[in-house]
């Protein structure tokens, strides 16, 4: 059943007006949100806030970090900002509007619960915010008081109410009641939480990824925790770094990518026992890849951001074909396939000064 947004939408659109990140008058910047329509071959800046007068207020300015859409009607979709917020569209993009309430700090995790979509969660800083309308009232759910951040958050695909959190300061928690109470279920990191992962048809199997230093893996559902960045499992290559990023293959997950410094890209497809090397035109140099996705309709097709560049490959890494026709000089931070047709990809950008840090798009 697909939700209206009327209302929503246009409540949100009234309340960026005055915003300072949203540009007005002629000049549009290069940023924001971009959509394609033919799988990836050509794209197209989808900033539109509204026309006030001659001024055209569009979101072309704001650096992006996440886009989750409502699995029931894929045209309804939310975006993250670094500063500002999150925004909404019901149309596929082609309009925006802020949600109200929240419309500051940096939103790291949108996340909607598969089985009842009007139900949504979001990581703002350091709180998790609850929808059950559709994104028109939120409840905070959890604040975590010691001064750090919620990173990253999953839930758990077949039973919704099993949440799961990364904390800037190294622990995961878990809720199993839809955010009502929390524990902690792995405090032995010290780094920094910036994934958590479920694997959607046995969510007993998960994934931590703690911030440059360590992998984790869990087969009871949280409850035990292993390392695999280490040499039992992670291929290793002399002067293997920093882990970076954690990237699930949706359709097969028991196939997940690592990327980390001075390895490049790596794959595994037995849920992280074994690992090979994965060749890109990028090489080992794991810090030009500012975004990666595996196409959640075609394991084999990979979506490769390097900078403003698009890198495609259709074989699973064997060969690699290079869009540079991308129209925005921003590094891309995240590439989003639509749930219902793969012809259409969303791709989220970020102004090239700005770094992701600790706690960026990484």
């Amino acid at each position: 059943m697909k939700h209206s947004r009327l209302a929503i939408f246009g409540v949100m659109t009234a309340a960026v007006i005055g915003l300072g990140q949203i540009c007005g008058g002629a000049s549009v910047s290069d940023g924001g949100i971009f959509k394609s329509v033919d799988r990836g071959q050509t794209w197209e800046q989808k900033v539109f806030v509204s026309q006030q007068g001659r001024k055209t207020l569009t979101i072309s300015d704001l650096n992006t970090t996440i886009l989750s859409q409502d699995p029931s009607n894929p045209a309804n979709i939310f975006i993250g900002t670094e500063a500002d917020g999150m925004f909404f569209s019901g149309n596929g993009g082609d309009q925006w509007g802020q949600v109200t309430q929240i419309n500051t700090g940096k939103v790291r995790g949108i996340v909607f619960d598969p089985l009842t979509p009007t139900t949504l969660y979001v990581l703002r800083d350091n709180q998790i915010l609850k929808s059950i309308d559709a994104g028109t009232t939120w409840e905070t759910i959890y604040t975590e008081t010691s001064g750090k951040v919620m990173v990253f958050m999953d839930l758990n695909r077949q039973s919704p109410n099993i949440l799961f959190a990364g904390l800037e300061h190294g622990k995961i928690i878990r809720s199993t009641d839809g955010g009502v109470n929390w524990s902690v279920i792995l405090a032995e990191p010290r780094q920094p939480i910036l994934r958590v992962l479920l694997n959607p048809t046995s969510p007993n199997i998960m994934y931590a990824l703690e911030r440059e230093k360590d992998l984790w893996r869990s087969s009871d559902n949280g409850v035990t925790w292993e390392k695999l960045y280490n040499h039992d499992h992670i291929l290793q290559v002399a002067g293997a770094g920093r882990p970076l990023r954690l990237i699930m293959d949706t359709k097969n997950p028991s196939t997940i990518y690592l990327i980390a410094e001075n390895i490049g890209l790596i794959r595994s497809d037995d849920n992280g026992d074994n690992w090979t090397l994965v060749n890109t035109l990028v090489g080992r140099d794991a810090d030009t890849m500012t975004a990666f996705l595996v196409d959640p309709s075609d394991s084999n097709t990979l979506w490769l951001g390097v900078g403003h560049f698009i890198h495609v490959s259709y074989d699973r890494g064997a060969t690699w074909t290079v869009n540079e026709a991308f129209p925005s000089t921003r590094d891309i931070v995240f590439f989003s396939v639509d749930q219902q047709d793969s012809t259409l990809l969303y791709a989220g950008t970020r102004a090239v000064e700005e770094e992701g840090g600790l706690f960026g798009p990484k």
